[in-house]
């Protein structure tokens, strides 16, 4: 794989991680 897909990948991976773990923690309080 080339080091742009493995970033990019990442980077989606980042960013959908920490919307569940925004609406997880707001439903939690």
């Amino acid at each position: 794989m080339e080091l742009k897909t493995v970033l990019a990948v990442v980077l989606c991976l980042v960013i959908v991680g920490g919307t569940v773990y925004l609406r997880l923690k707001r439903k939690e309080k």
